[in-house]
């Protein structure tokens, strides 16, 4: 059984989607037989690739409303245990950051990029780390016990940018037109940051199912 999260790092909604689906994946009893990955998109792959202070980027793009959106959504992730410190934070051009996820899903397997990606949002969101810059990446890649010589190595070219928009791509035809967006062993799309009951009840429908098949088999 597989879940694809298709998430953006620079996205609170994913971070806070991210927290409310690992609670449901740690009270789903099967949990051992669940393969979840992360799949890129990104909010605004136009975004500079050197860092601008949060707040100076929301109010660029969403003007006078950009603090009120903030507040608004740290409120939220404060509810599920999860601190946003945005007078810290930076906004960046994540391409780097879904490169080294990629890598890692291809080196080291799904459980670290899980590990990485839950690394990376706490390094944007809490501690106003710049996770665009390829020597921060490379530390935060450390933290989850990877090599950081060649993950700064590899990020410092652009390899592997082409597979990252390539997967995007692949995620709009498949319908994928916002982040997090859950897909339950290729059947299912859940959009948004839903409540842990839902996906809970996500996993056991896609549990029955894949048992179903089993004995039809």
């Amino acid at each position: 059984m597989r879940v694809d999260i298709y998430s953006d790092v620079a996205c609170p909604w994913c971070y806070i989607g991210q927290a409310r689906f690992e609670r449901a994946l740690d009270d789903f009893p099967g949990k051992e037989h669940i393969e979840v990955r992360y799949r890129p998109y990104q909010l605004d792959p136009r975004a500079p690739m050197s860092a601008e202070p949060m707040y100076d980027y929301l109010e660029r793009r969403f003007g006078a409303r950009g603090r009120s959106m903030a507040s608004h959504v740290i409120g939220i992730a404060r509810g599920e245990g999860l601190e946003m410190d945005y007078d810290r934070g930076l906004s960046v051009n994540t391409l780097n950051a879904h490169r080294l996820l990629m890598l890692a899903d291809r080196e080291h397997g799904a459980a670290i990029q899980r590990a990485l990606m839950r690394r990376l949002f706490d390094a944007h969101f809490s501690e106003g780390k710049d996770v665009g810059d390829p020597r921060v990446l490379a530390e935060l890649a450390a933290d989850v016990g990877m090599d950081p010589d060649p993950v700064r190595n590899y990020l410092e070219t652009d390899e592997g940018a082409g597979e990252v928009h390539e997967a995007i791509a692949a995620a709009q035809r498949l319908g994928v037109s916002a982040v997090p967006s859950y897909v339950f062993d290729d059947k299912y799309l859940v959009e948004g940051a839903q409540p842990t009951e839902l996906f809970l009840q996500a996993l056991h429908t896609m549990a029955e199912e894949a048992a179903a098949t089993d004995v039809g088999r």
